[in-house]
């Protein structure tokens, strides 16, 4: 009878073992889960259309993200750079500002903005984080196509964000819009800024002297201006 009950105390504690990883395979599914839901069931996804700049030296790529006709459009701008239509010259010192002059130069809108600046530490972070360790702002966007979104990369949004935010502390950027872009940008047809290119009038820009002084204006050619706004429409 002993030896019954001996046997029976193990298979007890064995029962208990099996009821623990039981209850830790919940738990990770549940977290898994949650994550997976945060990311992919955000009210973004209810929007139609999005930009975002992202600044990087002295140039601004403004990506153009439109729900509807499942497109992606990045126009890069220069700093300076001054249409002559209007006047409007971009300035990249805030991005909020950058993306007001953008949007009312082209005559479009979005239902949402977001902005974040890569320095040359945070890039080679970011896209160490997809493979490589370039400080090539084209590499950067040629591996965005590439991402992975399995439940295992969902799980590094957090450091994702948190390397531009370190580097970019006015960033107007979230765990949750990043995914958006990453996602959009690896799903949907993407038009770049080698095909909406806008180009200067001249080859560098003109020095204007006036009373007060003298300043650099580099002004936009009007035909390459015209078909990049045809195409952002």
């Amino acid at each position: 009878m002993s030896n019954i009950y001996i046997g029976g105390k193990k298979n007890k504690k064995r029962s208990k073992w099996w009821i623990w990883l039981i209850l830790v395979v919940v738990v990770i599914g549940g977290i898994f889960f949650y994550q997976y839901n945060k990311y992919n069931n955000s009210d973004l996804f209810n929007y139609n259309k999005y930009t975002y700049a992202i600044k990087y030296k002295d140039d601004v790529y403004f990506t153009r993200i439109i729900n509807s006709n499942r497109k992606v459009m990045i126009v890069k701008l220069t700093e300076g750079l001054t249409f002559p239509d209007t006047k409007n010259t971009l300035s990249t010192k805030y991005l909020n500002e950058s993306i007001e002059t953008f949007e009312k130069q082209f005559e479009i809108d979005s239902d949402v903005d977001y902005y974040f600046e890569l320095t040359e530490n945070s890039l080679k972070n970011l896209t160490s984080e997809f493979g490589s360790q370039s400080q090539d702002i084209d590499v950067f966007f040629d591996q965005i196509t590439d991402v992975d979104f399995s439940l295992l990369n969902i799980f590094r949004m957090g450091k994702y964000t948190e390397i531009i935010k370190n580097d970019s502390r006015d960033a107007m950027i979230s765990e949750e819009s990043l995914y958006f872009f990453l996602k959009k940008l690896s799903e949907y047809s993407i038009t770049d800024y080698e095909d909406l290119k806008i180009k200067s009038q001249f080859d560098t820009p003109l020095i204007i002297n006036t009373n007060e002084g003298s300043f650099e204006r580099n002004y936009v050619e009007q035909e390459s201006y015209k078909i990049v706004k045809e195409n952002l429409q």
